[in-house]
């Protein structure tokens, strides 16, 4: 904005120390009147000269740089505010600018030089304070800015100096932002090993799938097997006929014979030798490799399996403080009624699926 388009605002803020604080206004002028000159009884142009060169960086900045933080943001905050009505900001920042230099009266009324006022009104403004700022504006213009804005459909006006005061908005904690690059690149490492993880573990489940189809067939095929050496086995026969003997038979003794031996005993060695043994022993160490694993396999499922103990274990005492309030000592449970017993049951069935699916929800992240 130029000099020329603010030329309205400038001799606003004229107009409100000349009505409002007489006092500093005829200070500013005595000081900036040429010297040895008579100081005419009616207006002349020097205090709006000095008010453009001085107000004019406000203005252009709408008060960065001059203002502390706190007040600033008050400032900026009544404009905001009111920008929804029509040419409300042409009072309101004039009215900010006279406020300010009505802060600064007793520093402008010590001044000698014009040098001095430009000092004070350049270097000195960062020590208002928002209290000061809003006292200036409640006691001469928020009157008029209450009629203004009554003629309008804005609402209600609140006194600036009531309810929350504007301090130390500046100081309230942000959280930092989590999009910086080393973050995102973190992020997406973890993004990328989730997905590696999930990928191998989604092909070791086709792979065991698969082993277990094929144990299955093999289980099946050595029963097959079984069946059939079952139903096809022919009973041992001799060549002669068998006839019950004679009675002259019985008595008779054959030179030939000789005595009968014992049977012996069969050796569980001889036992491990039979087909039937021999196959029932696959088929158990099969199942075996089904249901435990094998190898690397099967120390993973066993450390999987004492994990997964371990967890539920863990849950259930949760929430057993989380539905009991504490830990239940031993055989305390025997001494509940039915009625809490399944009540409790309940109850803590339902934070172990809550345990359950978060665990499963943040894996999934």
């Amino acid at each position: 904005s130029s000099t020329h388009e603010l030329e309205p605002w400038f001799r606003k803020v004229e107009i409100h120390l000349k009505e409002i604080d007489r006092p500093i206004y005829n200070h500013m002028r005595s000081i900036l009147y040429p010297p040895d000159s008579h100081m005419s009884t009616t207006d002349d142009p020097y205090v709006l000269i000095f008010l453009k060169k001085c107000c004019y960086s406000w203005f252009k900045y709408m008060f960065v740089g001059c203002l502390a933080t706190d007040p600033l943001l008050f400032v900026w905050d009544q404009y905001l505010i009111t920008s929804d009505i029509p040419k409300f900001h042409d009072e309101l920042i004039p009215a900010i600018a006279a406020a300010m230099i009505i802060t600064l009266r007793d520093f402008l009324l010590k001044c000698k030089m014009t040098s001095e006022m430009e000092t004070v009104l350049q270097h000195k403004t960062n020590i208002i304070i928002t209290r000061q700022l809003q006292s200036v504006i409640v006691r001469f213009f928020l009157a008029d800015f209450k009629n203004r804005i009554a003629r309008s459909d804005f609402g209600p006006v609140i006194d600036p100096t009531e309810g929350r005061q504007w301090t130390s908005f500046n100081k309230d904690h942000v959280p930092q932002a989590a999009n910086r690059p080393e973050q995102r690149l973190t992020d997406r490492e973890r993004n990328e090993q989730n997905a590696q993880l999930e990928r191998r573990l989604r092909e070791e489940m086709v792979k065991r799938q698969e082993t277990e189809r094929a144990l299955q067939s093999k289980i099946d095929q050595l029963q097959r097997e079984i069946d059939q050496i079952r139903y096809t086995a022919v009973p041992i026969t001799t060549t002669q006929s068998i006839r019950a003997p004679t009675p002259a038979e019985r008595y008779v003794v054959n030179p030939r014979s000789r005595p009968v031996s014992p049977l012996k005993p069969v050796t569980r060695q001889q036992q491990g030798n039979s087909p039937l043994h021999d196959l029932l022993r696959k088929i158990s160490q099969t199942c075996n490799r089904v249901a435990h694993g094998e190898g690397k396999n099967s120390v993973t499922l066993n450390e999987q399996t004492k994990n997964d103990i371990r967890v539920h274990k863990l849950d259930l005492k949760m929430a057993e403080r989380e539905v009991v309030g504490r830990t239940l000592h031993v055989n305390e449970w025997n001494q509940l009624t039915e009625v809490q017993r399944q009540t409790y049951s309940q109850q803590m069935l339902d934070v172990v699926k809550t345990r359950i699916q978060n665990r499963y929800t943040d894996g999934r992240k």
